[in-house]
């Protein structure tokens, strides 16, 4: 339950004109790392899809979870927007000065964890009638959503660092 009273704290919190600036610099650097994302899944799609079957790429072979190119283009756009967001997010939004390697390593679970859900997330909305950009809006959509959150909250919080 502690985690349910930090995020209403920090909705509480959002109504001080120094968390709203900072979501706003969070909301531009999400609608780039958006930007970059969607404009690399397209261009992907463009030379992975387009002309070649790549429904039949087994990944885990184990679980019968066919990895299809669509999974592949989503994996490889998040990755770059990822990037982008992690790098801008540190150095203009959250200003953090936490050490790199442990900040690094909760952006990698938070990456890993994203990149799961959103790919089950985009498979199971192939199954609808929707285009694949639309579905790939969709989870970026979902992501932006929890991810203020728990980069307020866990990955860019100031830990105790030693004092200049």
């Amino acid at each position: 339950m502690k985690i349910f009273s930090q995020v209403l704290d920090t909705l509480k919190g959002m109504l001080k004109k120094e968390n709203r600036r900072q979501l706003y610099k969070y909301v531009a650097i999400g609608l780039s790392s958006v930007l970059i994302e969607f404009i690399s899944f397209n261009l992907l799609m463009m030379i992975v899809i387009d002309g070649h079957d790549m429904a039949h790429i087994f990944l885990f072979p184990l679980f019968g979870y066919t990895v299809t190119g669509t999974n592949l283009c989503q994996s490889v756009s998040m990755l770059l927007g990822t990037i982008f967001s992690y790098t801008m997010n540190r150095k203009w939004s959250f200003k953090t000065k936490n050490p790199l390697l442990p900040e690094i390593t909760r952006f990698a679970i938070l990456f890993i964890f994203n990149l799961i859900i959103t790919n089950i997330v985009i498979r199971l909305l192939q199954l609808t009638d929707l285009e694949d950009w639309i579905c790939k809006i969709c989870v970026q959509a979902m992501m932006v959503l929890w991810n203020f959150f728990i980069y307020k909250l866990v990955i860019f919080k100031p830990y105790n660092t030693k004092k200049d």
